[in-house]
């Protein structure tokens, strides 16, 4: 891949670019974790024990307290995440490890990567230089747009794609496909900004024009680098970085 400057449509993950994932989503699977032990084992020190090893199911390293890149929870899906738990726990349904789980993760408050209006004012920068923009996640669609809504930059979107809404998720190029068909563009036109490996293997897979990596998430500058035009701090430097492109094209 190659990085474009050509104004096309700018892909942006959630958890880990908009979402900051550390403050937002380690505290929740724990909480979560513990409410789903508690329906499979009574004794206090058996549902440590058990919350613990659903969390090392779903990627948790307990030496370093953080989600390994690529693992369930840093890069997966909810139903891969009930998957993962329903395995270890089959004498309790799906359904009720799923009903805790949502639970607790409605009641999450997402905190963002940067601050709202830093983002808003950069994408609609980006909106006035020509691009267009969209969220495209593995989380579900609701849970995107209720994002954009309560971080004030819904408005600036023209899509936000969930894992609901195609056959197979991340690192598939699925997620780009749809895209394509809901923005009126070829891949070869766009930009997918992600924290996480599934996330370039998704943009070399549908072709995309770049994958711009952000260390702010769940992966760092050696795990993205692989994949990566470029790797930058977070949303808002990648952001920076795409007009800057533009910029420095339009000025030849």
């Amino acid at each position: 891949m190659s990085a474009t400057a050509t104004p096309g449509a700018i892909l942006l993950d959630k958890d880990g670019v908009l979402v900051d994932f550390h403050r937002t989503w380690k505290p929740a699977i724990k909480r979560a974790a513990a409410r789903v032990a508690r329906l499979a084992a009574v004794n206090r020190k058996r549902r440590e024990k058990l919350a613990a090893r659903l969390l090392a199911a779903v990627g948790h390293d307990a030496a370093t307290d953080t989600f390994l890149p690529g693992s369930v929870w840093a890069a997966g899906t909810q139903e891969e995440l009930f998957d993962a738990w329903a395995a270890i726990l089959p004498g309790t349904p799906r359904a009720a490890i799923a009903a805790e789980v949502t639970a607790e993760l409605k009641a999450t408050p997402p905190h963002p990567v940067v601050p709202p209006r830093t983002l808003v004012a950069l994408l609609r920068d980006a909106r006035k230089a020509g691009w267009k923009m969209a969220v495209v996640t593995n989380d579900l669609t609701a849970s995107a747009r209720a994002t954009a809504g309560l971080h004030g930059y819904a408005h600036l979107l023209d899509a936000v794609i969930g894992a609901d809404q195609v056959a197979r998720p991340k690192p598939h190029p699925d997620l780009v496909r749809h895209a394509e068909q809901v923005l009126g563009l070829p891949a070869a036109r766009m930009v997918m900004v992600g924290d996480n490996v599934h996330d370039g293997e998704m943009a070399r897979a549908a072709g995309c024009a770049a994958f711009i990596g952000v260390t702010c998430g769940t992966s760092g500058h050696a795990d993205l680098a692989p994949l990566a035009t470029a790797v930058v701090e977070d949303v808002a430097a990648a952001l920076r970085h795409i007009l800057r492109l533009e910029e420095t094209t339009c000025a030849r």
